[in-house]
């Protein structure tokens, strides 16, 4: 295969985004998941709410610890159907998610984009609970807000030029808007408005900035599957070194056709260095 047939050189082809199938993209398979979730609430006895108290996180989580898990949960949870937010709380998270998360997910991958927003969910839920420790406040929280001002944040240091619609209509810049945003949550985290969490926004916001300076990457969180010592056994088909690196060399290339080169990890500069390598030892002549 010649270099130009390869799909990120073709000019004007878009990655597709289905909502089924193998093709599902990361933000399409988040949504499905929190509105299967609500929708399975609803039909608990009372007519919602179960499920969601089950999920939701509890402010004194470090006087319960066993139920760490709660960390994860309570981003995948929204109001329940019964009560005054409704499905409003979820309606305004996914479409975010959507809006924002679409371009996002193109630029770091479908795998990355799953991990860094359930990193983000469970980095925003532990600064809530340390907020909440430190001032001694009580309640819960639940709803995937600061996993969605994680990825606002992570779209604006990115795409900071990029043009969104205020409210569908007004024309405005995406560091503008995320700027907007961070700032209305900042000074909101010192009313006394209970209703929205506003420490856990802030805390999304945190870490896509450490994420995106940092230069954070957490593929390796999948050599994790090697140490888990249960669940089916994989069968891979055994492939050639030399096939292999030509396959991180396509991904790698497909990525600077996204996002540019500035995008590389080192380990990918250097899987880069290693094809061209082996490319130029091929061209040689025999001797």
């Amino acid at each position: 295969m010649g270099l130009h047939d390869r799909h990120y050189y073709r000019d004007g082809e878009r990655m597709r985004y289905d909502w089924g199938g193998s093709a599902r993209s990361a933000v399409a398979t988040l949504i499905i998941v929190n509105v299967a979730i609500f929708v399975i609430d609803a039909f608990t006895p009372g007519g919602g709410g179960w499920l969601m108290g089950k999920l939701e996180l509890d402010a004194q989580l470090f006087q319960h610890p066993w139920n760490f898990w709660q960390l994860l949960t309570y981003g995948l949870g929204h109001a329940a159907i019964n009560q005054s937010a409704g499905i409003w709380h979820l309606f305004f998270n996914m479409f975010g998610l959507f809006i924002f998360g679409v371009p996002v997910e193109q630029k770091y991958g479908k795998a990355e984009f799953i991990r860094f927003y359930l990193l983000a969910v469970v980095f925003a839920g532990f600064v809530w609970v340390v907020a909440q420790s430190i001032s001694g406040g009580q309640g819960s929280v639940i709803g995937a807000s600061g996993a969605v001002a994680a990825v606002v944040v992570l779209m604006a240091l990115n795409f900071p030029y990029r043009e969104m619609l205020l409210l569908g209509i007004i024309p405005i810049q995406m560091w503008i808007l995320a700027t907007m945003y961070v700032v209305y949550d900042f000074i909101g985290s010192f009313g006394s408005d209970t209703r929205v969490a506003y420490v856990v926004h802030l805390g999304g916001a945190a870490f896509a900035a450490l994420y995106f300076f940092l230069h954070w990457n957490f593929s390796r969180l999948e050599q994790v599957k090697k140490w888990v010592p249960f669940g089916r056994p994989r069968l891979r088909v055994h492939k050639p070194k030399e096939d292999r690196l030509q396959d991180e060399a396509d991904r790698v290339l497909e990525k600077i056709h996204r996002s540019g080169g500035s995008s590389l990890t080192r380990g990918e500069r250097k899987t880069l260095e290693r094809y061209s390598k082996q490319m130029r030892e091929r061209r040689k002549p025999d001797s």
